[in-house]
């Protein structure tokens, strides 16, 4: 810890200086997109479909090749006398036509994707100038993930002094293998201990979802003051940033909460499930299946944690646009999603 103090100590410069640094990288980012989205868009949609066609062609010209090579090989051994054995240029030349074919007819799968979402890809182009444009109107926007950061230090500050306090509460003895003491628990002690553990979790999901509320709820504010022109209407004077903050304290915390409480149990049974696989290593070495076994459970409950973490964003946009509780906003989300799957894909 000392060495970690002294370290900050000697160059809290160079981590100031690459703050800004990285702010002012954003800000230009956001005039970028604002500007120039639908140009990059499109240079990268039509990059990736010439790229598949020129990709199938290769493959079709390479195929050729092989087939003269058979060709010229067949013709010298018929004019020596003999017989050539050109099964090698033949399996090759049959999997580059295979390749060209998959090539051209997934090629041709994307250009039908294109052209039939064509007003789809113009709505998500508006989309992304319209997040530069919000960023740049909201530069405050950029502060809060490093508000709520300091935030969640101080929590987790005060969070770490009361497991300590839970810890040295009870019998004390003498640990001969490890720095530290053992201590004999009462059981409602115990529990108060892995009680707070969990609250730990709980803290850091809180802080994340609060974030996600934050900007979801600055973004709502500052779409619906805009006036009919969107650039050039007129603008309130509250601060969207601020709002979103008083929001989310005053009115919505239950809504962050619980959903955050909901993404800290899945990271708690995550952390159960790696101390369990760490116990077996012995076990999983031995036997390859329960390694299997342990690595579908750690798959899924991965691809579990980005799904509720995906659906409790949206949750939070909808209770920032309709005012709704937690779970009612979940549901609209989970609608929405399975209403606007394709454009959900391709906006991500």
């Amino acid at each position: 810890m000392r060495k970690w103090v002294d370290d900050l100590k000697e160059c809290w410069y160079i981590i100031l200086a690459g703050f800004a640094i990285a702010v002012f990288i954003s800000i230009l980012y956001c005039y970028f997109l604002r500007c120039c989205a639908g140009v990059v868009t499109w240079i990268i949609l039509l990059t990736l479909m010439f790229g598949m066609y020129l990709g199938g062609w290769l493959s079709y010209d390479t195929a050729r090749k092989y087939q003269d090579d058979a060709d010229a090989a067949t013709t010298a051994a018929t004019a020596s006398g003999g017989t050539a054995d050109v099964s090698d240029y033949e399996w090759n030349r049959n999997w580059f036509y295979v390749g060209a074919g998959v090539t051209w007819f997934c090629a041709l799968i994307f250009t039908c994707v294109v052209c039939c979402n064509y007003h789809k890809i113009a709505l998500i182009i508006a989309i992304i100038k319209a997040s530069g444009r919000f960023v740049n109107d909201n530069l405050l926007i950029l502060l809060v993930p490093v508000i709520n950061t300091i935030i969640a230090l101080c929590l987790l500050i005060m969070w770490f002094v009361g497991v300590l306090y839970l810890y040295s509460v009870g019998t004390v003895t003498e640990n001969t293998t490890y720095p530290w003491s053992n201590v004999a628990w009462e059981p409602f002690t115990e529990g108060a201990f892995y009680f707070n553990l969990f609250f730990g979790l709980w803290i850091l999901a809180f802080m994340v979802s609060f974030n996600v509320f934050v900007i979801a709820s600055a973004t709502v504010i500052w779409f619906f003051q805009q006036g009919k022109g969107q650039e050039g209407g007129a603008k309130s004077k509250k601060n969207p940033c601020c709002t979103g903050f008083c929001w989310g304290l005053g009115w919505h915390m239950g809504s962050v909460a619980f959903g955050s409480f909901i993404l800290a149990v899945i990271w708690a049974i995550q952390i159960i499930m790696a101390y369990i696989d760490r116990k077996m290593k012995n076990a999983q070495a031995a036997n390859k299946c329960i390694a299997c076994m342990f690595k579908c459970v750690h798959c899924c409950l991965a691809c579990f944690e980005r799904f509720i973490q995906f659906l409790n964003k949206q949750a939070y946009i909808q209770v920032a646009l309709t005012n709704s509780s937690f779970c009612s906003s979940a549901w609209k989300a989970f609608v929405i999603i399975l209403s606007h799957m394709i454009d959900f894909t391709m906006l991500s």
